[in-house]
């Protein structure tokens, strides 16, 4: 399976870390600026990268990773199925409801893969308690949560200044 991923930030480094030893080829990478998307690319080992997301679906990539700034998530998911492409996308789906039907109706059509993951599921107190649910031990009322980011400048985990800002009502 050939990989295009859309952005190197957090979601990006944990899917290619996460792929880069499986059976699948890290292909294209899609990045905003030359210089860091070149150098993300050589560290992960991608065939090739771009700025230019059109001209990523327009190689040989049988699957999009998306995982840049949540409010290009539906319009990417989009082209990628008009593009023959199957999707992955990290959350959210979009950040409306008609949005989410559109790509959802549009995997449907082209019969292509479209699947939605939240990076949630990998901290071990939801392991756990998927774990406790599971044997029996525990039975879930009530899920609350909260991520405290101490971010006084637009700076992601990876140390880059971002060129976009997260909408946290629908990431989070």
């Amino acid at each position: 399976m050939k990989v295009c991923m859309v952005g190197h930030g957090m979601m990006g480094t944990w899917h290619s870390y996460s792929l880069k030893d499986e059976d699948c080829v890290l292909q294209t990478l899609v990045g905003r600026e030359s210089g860091h998307t070149a150098d993300f690319a050589q560290t992960f080992g991608y065939r090739q990268w771009t700025v230019n997301y059109t001209e990523a679906l327009a190689s040989d990539v049988d699957v999009v990773i998306i995982a840049g700034p949540s409010a290009t998530h539906a319009a990417m998911a989009l082209e990628a199925l008009d593009a023959g492409k199957h999707v992955l996308v990290e959350i959210p789906l979009a950040l409306n409801y008609k949005d989410a039907e559109a790509v959802v109706a549009k995997a449907e059509h082209k019969g292509l893969a479209l699947g939605v993951v939240h990076p949630m599921r990998f901290r071990s107190e939801h392991i756990e308690l998927c774990r406790r649910v599971a044997e029996g031990s525990e039975r879930i009322r009530h899920v609350h949560s909260r991520l405290f980011l101490h971010r006084l400048e637009n700076i992601g985990s990876t140390g880059l200044r971002r060129t976009w800002t997260d909408n946290l009502l629908w990431h989070h």
